[in-house]
C-alpha cells in the first residue's frame, strides 16, 4: 500500500496545499479513493475505491 497522504475531505486537501504554499496537485486519499487535488478547489478522482486496492495509478 502506497503511502499516500490521507484527509477528511478535498477541502482539506486544498487547504493542506494553502498551507504549504503549493498550488498542486497533489495525490491523495479521501474516503478511500485516490485524487488528484489543487489549492484552487479542483479535483479529479484517479482511482475509486472498487479499484484494485494496491496503490493508486495516474494515467
Amino acid at each position: 500500500m502506497s503511502n499516500l497522504p490521507t484527509f477528511e475531505s478535498l477541502d482539506e486537501a486544498a487547504h493542506h496545499l494553502y498551507l504549504a504554499g503549493e498550488v498542486g496537485p497533489i495525490l491523495c486519499r479521501v474516503d478511500g479513493s485516490c485524487w488528484l487535488a489543487w489549492q484552487d478547489g479542483r479535483s479529479e478522482l484517479v482511482l475509486d475505491e472498487a479499484g484494485d486496492g494496491d496503490g493508486c495509478i495516474a494515467a
